[in-house]
């Protein structure tokens, strides 16, 4: 097993739901073993004024104190696996990806986002 830590952050702003999403899907990571999960968020990282998504994103990132840093929206949905997957890709320090999907709750033209990451992913 590696001896690499993974420090997770997630965005959170003020969004109807979206706090609660954040919630679950921390404590999902942190029975999973994650190093350390930061909540880019205001309140959470005590900062006075009010910040753009970008820069609280920044000020987690320079809090961390693992070796590598994954971003992750608050509604993303882990397998379980994710952990030692990312440690393998760290033992060679390179980066990975994982199969992009959305819900089907969601507008129809979604599928090209979709499309579009699994190109990048594998072309770029």
């Amino acid at each position: 097993m590696s001896n690499q830590t993974i420090s997770v952050i997630i965005p959170c702003g003020d969004q109807l739901g979206e706090r609660e999403r954040v919630d679950i899907l921390f404590q999902n990571l942190r029975s999973m073993g994650f190093f350390e999960v930061l909540i880019a968020s205001r309140d959470r990282l005590g900062l006075a004024e009010k910040m753009v998504r970008g820069a609280r994103l920044n000020q987690a990132a320079l809090r961390a104190r693992g070796d590598f840093l994954w971003f992750l929206h608050a509604d993303t949905r882990l397998q379980g696996n994710e952990l030692s997957v990312l440690l393998k890709q760290a033992d060679f320090h390179r980066l990975g990806y994982f199969v992009l999907r959305f819900d089907r709750d969601g507008p129809w033209t979604m599928i090209f986002n979709q499309i579009g990451a699994w190109v990048r992913s594998r072309i770029f």
